[in-house]
């Protein structure tokens, strides 16, 4: 269960981290920094580069075995079928998509219950096995972040901030796992 909520709570932070920015900011951002569907560098992530040689070797271990890659494969296809949509929505109906819907309500909405149940597996089996390595936090961490590394597909751009979310629901994290808890995952 500890694990569950550790992947919830690392997909919630890149969720987050994509809304500290405006939508005008993240296309700078975007565009300033990396040329169109140029793969996003997770190597120099803190969360990365806190790691002892020997941690990092065991996380590149894992990152090659066909569980996390299922996982990273699920996250994927589901960022790249559900942005372009979202993208489109109004500042008001992210928030809410995000912050006020439940995993099953978020893929009723956006018509991808099979790609949001199959990341809801592929997490499940991720976790299990993860747990069965006694991973520090800090590797664990650093999984969760490396599932980007390479991606190349649509980025997300949200209309609200950070501070946004803070002032309407308090903090961000603990309301998706609110959420999660009320959906019964």
């Amino acid at each position: 269960m500890r694990k569950t909520n550790i992947i919830i709570v690392l997909f919630a932070a890149c969720l987050t981290a994509a809304c500290t920015q405006t939508q005008n900011e993240s296309e700078v951002s975007n565009s300033a920094q990396q040329p169109t569907n140029a793969p996003i560098r997770m190597d120099d992530d803190p969360a990365v580069t806190c790691l002892t040689k020997g941690q990092r070797a065991r996380v590149d271990s894992i990152m090659k075995l066909s569980y996390y890659q299922a996982y990273q494969k699920a996250t994927w296809d589901l960022e790249e079928k559900m942005t372009p949509y979202v993208s489109s929505l109004s500042k008001e109906e992210q928030f809410d998509l995000f912050l006020n819907c439940t995993r099953s309500q978020r893929a009723a909405k956006l018509g991808l219950e099979k790609e949001f149940e199959a990341l809801h597996t592929a997490t499940a089996q991720f976790s299990e096995e993860v747990g069965k390595l006694g991973l520090s936090i800090a590797e664990e961490t650093a999984l969760g972040v490396m599932v980007w590394e390479g991606y190349t597909g649509p980025k997300l751009k949200t209309k609200f901030s950070y501070d946004e979310v803070e002032d309407k629901v308090g903090n961000p994290f603990i309301r998706l796992l609110e959420l999660e808890r009320q959906e019964g995952n």
